[in-house]
């Protein structure tokens, strides 16, 4: 340890965990009785929206094997790409997928067994038997399906939704032609220019 690092060492009075989760909890316990949500006929206050997202919350987290198994069958999935934290789980999947492929995400910022799927191919070794000269990144038709995402299925299992390559580069058109017609560059550009030192022009005219 650095003599710079003597004593700073992380603690109570020192340091506080940072998430955006911080953001909902006090909106709800600061801004309570405030207006959140405004749409249509629902208003709801932080309070109630923070008493909404808390069970949302606890029904995500209780994804099970046997729902994601409906899925990977359902997509035709050949691989399953995976946090180390969800081993666990992928590991009930895969004994009822035997051909599916796992590929685990090593995070060292994460509390997983390294013991469970341990023999599975991890992320970056993926990544370095791949080609950076790969050619064919395009679909051969743009109706070709990019995705397929899944609801959360509240009335028995989840239902799909094809998202084709089309569908998804138009959707974020609108938001990109509101943007302002100045662009970024001039604004940076004015900026710094408006700190340039004037320079001072002498010009001599002759005298009539």
């Amino acid at each position: 340890m650095h003599m710079y690092e003597d004593g700073l060492q992380r603690c109570n009075a020192n340091y506080t965990p940072l998430t955006p989760v911080d953001f909902l909890v006090r909106a709800s316990e600061v801004y309570g009785d405030k207006t959140a949500v405004l749409y249509v006929q629902a208003k709801r206050t932080w309070r109630q929206k923070f008493e909404r997202c808390v069970p949302l919350a606890s029904a995500l987290a209780q994804l099970d094997a046997q729902a994601i198994h409906h899925m990977l069958e359902h997509g035709e999935a050949r691989v399953l790409v995976i946090d180390a934290e969800y081993a666990t789980l992928a590991q009930a999947v895969a004994e009822a997928l035997p051909d599916l492929k796992i590929i685990k995400v090593h995070d060292t910022s994460a509390v997983a067994d390294d013991s469970v799927l341990a023999t599975v191919q991890s992320y970056d070794n993926l990544i370095g038997q791949g080609s950076p000269n790969f050619q064919n990144l395009f679909p051969a038709d743009e109706w070709d399906a990019t995705a397929l995402n899944y609801a959360s299925g509240t009335t028995g299992y989840s239902k799909d939704v094809v998202s084709p390559h089309r569908g998804a580069n138009l959707t974020p058109t609108p938001y990109r032609m509101r943007a302002p017609r100045k662009s970024l560059f001039s604004a940076v550009r004015s900026r710094h220019r408006s700190r340039l030192p004037r320079r001072r022009t002498s010009v001599n005219c002759p005298r009539p």
